[in-house]
C-alpha cells in the first residue's frame, strides 16, 4: 500500500479506523471521510492522513478529490438494524442514495472500489452454510445494503466499475461498541449485569476486526478480481452460550451475572457464511479464533 492513495468512507467508525490505521502505518496517503470525528484522535498523528467531515449526501461534491484515488473503501453506512426500523426513510437514504452518490463520480474509471456489506442481507434461518447467492433480506437494513450492492452491480454494467464487495460476518474487537459480543463483553468488563437481546442458543459467525482489515487490503490490492461478491467471516458458528462460557473462563468468575431482555428477539437464528469464495478467490482466510478474539477485546 506504500504511496498509494486511498479514501476511505466511514474512516472514523469501528471498522474504518482499524483500517486506516493499518493502511497508514503501511505508508498509503489517507484520505479519511466521515460525519462524525468519533476516533480521529489515533490518528491525527499521521502526516500522511487527511480528514473530511462531510455527509455521505455531498459526496459527490468531491469529484476531483475521488478520482486521484487509488482506491476507494467504501465503509460509510448506518450499521444498526433498530435504527433501521424505527427509521427505514433515513436508513436508506444514507445507506444506499449514500453509495449512488459515491458511484455517480467514479463510473467508467479504473479506481478500484471496495464496498462492505453484511451478513443481513442473507435470510436468519438458514440452517445450512451461506453462499453468496443465497442473499434474501428479512430487515430494511439488510434491504438497504442489498439495494447499495445492485446499485454496484448496475452501475458496472452501464457504464463500468471496477468493484468488489465484501460481505461480512458479525465483526467484533477493540473498539467495538455494539453487536453480540459487546453486549457480553463491556458489562462484564463494567461490573454489571449481562443483558441478551437475542436466544441465547442462536448460532452465529464472528470475525476479529484485524482479520477484517486483512481481507479489505487484499481485496483493494487484488484488481484482478473485479465483479465479485464474497463472504468474509470465521465461516463456523458459534452459540451464544459457547461465548458467555468462554468470557467467564477469560474472566475468571465462578458466575455470570446473566438475563434476557423483556425486549428481546428470541426467535432462535442460525447464520453461518460459505468462505469457499473468499480461500479460492481472494486467498484469504481468518486467524484469529474466537477465543483468541475475546481476549484481545477484553484486554486479559
Amino acid at each position: 500500500m506504500k504511496n498509494k492513495k486511498i479514501f476511505v468512507t466511514g474512516a472514523l467508525g469501528f471498522l474504518g479506523s482499524a483500517l486506516c490505521r493499518r493502511l497508514l502505518s503501511q505508508g498509503a496517503y489517507v484520505t479519511g471521510f466521515d460525519r462524525n470525528p468519533g476516533n480521529i484522535q489515533d490518528l491525527k498523528s499521521y502526516n500522511n492522513f487527511k480528514y473530511i467531515k462531510d455527509d455521505m449526501k455531498n459526496i459527490s461534491g468531491y469529484k476531483d478529490m475521488l478520482l486521484e484515488q487509488d482506491i476507494i473503501f467504501h465503509l460509510a453506512a448506518n450499521p444498526s438494524i433498530h435504527y433501521a426500523n424505527k427509521f427505514p426513510i433515513e436508513d436508506f437514504k444514507i445507506n444506499a442514495l449514500g453509495t449512488i452518490e459515491l458511484l455517480n463520480p467514479i463510473k467508467g474509471t479504473k479506481i478500484r472500489l471496495v464496498y462492505t456489506s453484511t451478513i443481513a442481507v442473507y435470510p436468519d434461518n438458514f440452517g445450512t452454510k451461506l453462499k453468496e447467492s443465497d442473499a434474501n433480506p428479512q430487515s430494511f437494513y439488510g434491504l438497504s445494503k442489498y439495494t447499495s450492492e445492485n446499485y454496484i452491480r448496475q452501475f458496472s454494467r452501464n457504464y463500468g466499475l471496477n468493484y468488489i464487495i465484501i460481505r461480512f460476518g458479525y465483526l467484533y474487537g477493540k473498539g467495538c461498541n455494539r453487536g453480540p459480543i459487546f453486549d457480553i463483553l463491556n458489562p462484564i468488563m463494567n461490573k454489571s449485569k449481562i443483558m441478551l437481546f437475542q436466544n441465547p442458543e442462536n448460532k452465529l459467525d464472528f470475525l476479529y476486526v484485524e482479520d477484517a482489515v486483512d481481507a479489505l487490503i487484499m481485496a483493494g490490492l487484488k484488481n484482478e478480481i473485479t465483479d465479485e461478491t464474497i463472504n468474509i467471516s470465521e465461516g463456523k458458528g458459534t452459540r451464544i452460550t459457547d461465548i458467555l462460557r468462554d468470557a467467564q473462563s477469560i474472566f475468571k468468575m465462578k458466575k455470570l451475572l446473566c438475563d434476557i431482555s423483556p425486549n428481546a428477539n428470541m426467535q432462535k437464528k442460525e447464520l453461518v457464511l460459505d468462505n469457499t469464495k473468499s480461500r479460492k478467490i481472494l486467498k484469504w482466510s481468518a486467524k484469529t479464533s474466537l477465543k483468541e478474539g475475546l481476549i484481545k477485546m477484553s484486554g486479559r
